[in-house]
């Protein structure tokens, strides 16, 4: 069992979690995810925001150990 919580995300949270985040350099490739895709999954302490630059532009990071479990629970189901 894993200790975090993949239920009931959304496809594109499960997209963002697939991918290991959203990155600048992802623009040309995958829209930039929207707010409440990225909030949903920040308040399951699954995803990090840093924010780049001035003004800032925002990148979102799946941590290694939440991505390894993702690809678990996506094995099982």
């Amino acid at each position: 069992m894993s200790e975090y919580n993949f239920e009931g995300l959304t496809r594109a949270q499960m997209t963002l979690l697939t991918y290991q985040g959203w990155w600048q350099s992802d623009k040309g490739h995958r829209p930039r995810p929207n707010v409440n895709t990225v909030e949903g999954l920040m308040r399951r302490n699954l995803l990090i925001e840093h924010a780049r630059g001035n003004p800032p532009i925002y990148e979102y990071e799946v941590p290694t150990d939440v991505h390894m479990a993702w690809c678990a629970y996506c094995s099982v189901r």
